[in-house]
């Protein structure tokens, strides 16, 4: 799932410009919360809340499972 983030990422920047590689080559992806992370207060933000979409979603991991990602 990572890889799948990553990539999606990626596709957003400008990576054929100095800024946006240099943006790329910053990003970290992690499956689950990161060893560092874990004792600290975690933040919640209500307005993009799960519950508050109208529309459709998929998550990340239904789509690396659909495409053979094994846990």
């Amino acid at each position: 799932p990572n890889a799948i983030v990553r990539k999606t990422i990626r596709g957003m920047l400008p990576r054929r410009k100095a800024r946006g590689r240099d943006a790329f080559g910053r990003l970290k992806v992690h499956i689950g919360v990161p060893r560092a992370l874990r004792d600290s207060e975690r933040e919640s933000i209500p307005d993009a809340h799960l519950q508050r979409l109208r529309g459709r979603y998929i998550t990340v991991g239904e789509i690396a499972k659909n495409i053979g990602w094994k846990e």
